[in-house]
């Protein structure tokens, strides 16, 4: 009884652990949300957690005995769970934090601290600079075309009032294109650690074509989640005083209800964030597989980890070999075939489109023009809190 009681105590300890731990690496990352300064750190940290969530793909996935001992190994047990902020593989901790004095502890585990946030900040930032370098045009053009036609129409310019309109759609259709891209690029630069890798054209487009359905899925989170994102810092700011029963003319209510309102947005965005990213990462993931199976992808395209793991450390079933069809079974089929991922990549070019186009009805509803420049689901993680004047 003494010793079952004991292990039930143990049980609550490490649970009560696990939890705590986890719900300040949750905080930590929903405090970055706040300010530009601290989401490229927020970024960073999200591509150790992508990283984590394709190796859970890739061990579930596994058709060895037991695929779960992986985690296991030393060198394993930190993609397991939720990565720490403070633990970067590649670091390590100075012999003084172990031995010495008080004061030399405290210094090299702090330079330790430090170092892996710099870590993370630099690999945020690097995501970020790649990722603007694709989108980042687009934003500028819908900017200036925004600027461009009310001044065309406030000016009574209108023989020209189509040539916004005409160029506007343009440059939608080119960012959705360019979405055609982004998810498996990003998800690729995060777990290999490199930005070139960003930009492997090639091996990105051969992974992209083994998921389409999986992309149009991908694709429909980030619609509902930008449509969100619109609603909550758009929409419904400029109906507070309906939505919310506020006197405007109190200063000090109407702060505490933007702060309490975009309080909650900022969660539920961090919250869609998380999950719209481990998506990302397990289409990348299975793109990945996929590609292997099919003899498209070549062991060299692959980062050293996605090595050790599909090649050396796990084992998957191959994939099975389909009977030949008959002459005319495939004669039909043939239309549906070529048709099939036509339509896929069209459907998932419209949603992405719309993206823009919450864009655009956010931007109508409620103007602030640095807010063309940043899309938070794609681009930066950081969300714009109005400033209330006393």
């Amino acid at each position: 009884m003494k010793e079952r009681l004991l292990n039930g105590l143990k049980r609550f300890k490490a649970g009560t652990g696990w939890f705590f731990s986890g719900f300040m690496r949750f905080f930590a990352g929903f405090l970055c949300c706040w300010t530009p300064l601290s989401a490229p750190l927020l970024s960073g940290w999200l591509n150790r957690y992508m990283l984590r969530s394709a190796v859970h793909v890739w061990v579930k996935r596994s058709t060895q005995e037991n695929p779960r001992s992986f985690y296991e190994a030393a060198d394993a047990g930190v993609y397991k769970d939720w990565p720490h902020w403070s633990d970067v593989p590649g670091l390590a901790l100075a012999p003084a934090a172990n031995a010495g004095g008080f004061l030399s502890k405290l210094y090299a585990r702090s330079r330790y601290f430090f170092r892996a946030l710099w870590t993370q900040y630099r690999s945020g930032l690097l995501s970020l600079f790649n990722t603007w370098l694709l989108t980042l045009p687009f934003a500028l053009v819908w900017l200036w075309m925004w600027w461009a036609g009310w001044n065309n129409t406030f000016s009574r310019g209108y023989e020209e009032e189509g040539l916004a309109t005409v160029l506007s759609l343009i440059s939608v259709a080119g960012f959705s294109i360019v979405m055609l891209y982004l998810p498996i690029a990003q998800a690729r630069q995060a777990i290999h650690g490199t930005w070139k890798s960003f930009f492997d054209f090639r091996t990105v487009r051969t992974i992209a074509r083994h998921v389409r359905v999986r992309l149009l899925i991908l694709a429909i989170f980030y619609a509902l989640g930008s449509a969100g994102i619109m609603a909550g810092t758009k929409v419904i700011p400029t109906f507070f005083e309906q939505a919310y029963h506020v006197d405007l003319g109190d200063a000090k209510a109407v702060k505490d209800k933007v702060f309490g309102h975009f309080l909650l947005v900022i969660l539920c965005f961090y919250s869609g964030l998380l999950i719209v990213k481990r998506m990302n990462a397990r289409v990348y993931a299975l793109g990945v597989l996929k590609a292997l199976q099919s003899k498209r992808l070549a062991p060299d395209q692959l980062a050293p980890i996605e090595r050790d793991l599909l090649l050396d450390r796990l084992t998957f079933k191959e994939p099975s070999i389909k009977e030949n069809a008959s002459r005319w079974r495939r004669i039909l089929a043939w239309p549906l075939r070529k048709a099939g991922p036509f339509l896929l990549v069209l459907a998932t070019l419209i949603l992405w489109g719309s993206v823009a186009f919450s864009v655009y009805f956010g931007q109508f509803i409620n103007l602030h023009y640095a807010d063309w420049l940043n899309q938070p689901l794609i681009q930066m993680p950081y969300i714009r809190m109005p400033q209330i004047p006393d």
